[in-house]
């Protein structure tokens, strides 16, 4: 099976629809996915609902960057990081959520260790949720 997958333009943000990204730019469209995944991203873990129940959870938006810039066929995030205040511009224009750590991608990852309220409660989680053929300590 063969995918092709064509990256995204957003047309409705672009100069011609009365947004503010350029018309044909690839980088500057790249941001704006980067921006818009980045951002669910964080909402998601802000409010607790990863997509795994992982004791530690952590987000690498670096990864991120660099699956978009991949996608997009540029050389590195710093070619569509270029964009990133017309970005913000743009999701501020629309009413959208911003949030000033998806604005330096390079930054250390963001975890957060899961809380338990209980020792009954680590030992339940622990217990269910091992890699298989590992030695209880």
């Amino acid at each position: 099976m063969k995918v092709n997958a064509t990256p995204p333009l957003f047309t409705g943000h672009t100069e011609r629809e009365g947004g503010l990204l350029p018309n044909t730019n690839p980088a500057a469209h790249a941001c704006w996915y980067y921006a818009r995944l980045a951002m669910l991203s964080l909402e998601r873990y802000d409010e607790g609902r990863a997509l795994v129940d992982d004791p530690e959870i952590e987000i690498r938006l670096e990864s991120l960057a660099w699956s978009v810039s991949d996608f997009y066929g540029l050389d590195n995030p710093g070619e569509f990081l270029a964009f990133i205040r017309l970005v913000k511009k743009e999701a501020q224009r629309c009413a959208l959520p911003w949030d000033e750590r998806i604005e330096d991608p390079k930054r250390l990852p963001i975890r957060r260790r899961k809380v338990y309220t209980d020792e009954a409660e680590r030992e339940t989680f622990n217990a269910t949720n091992r890699w298989p053929n590992t030695k209880r300590d």
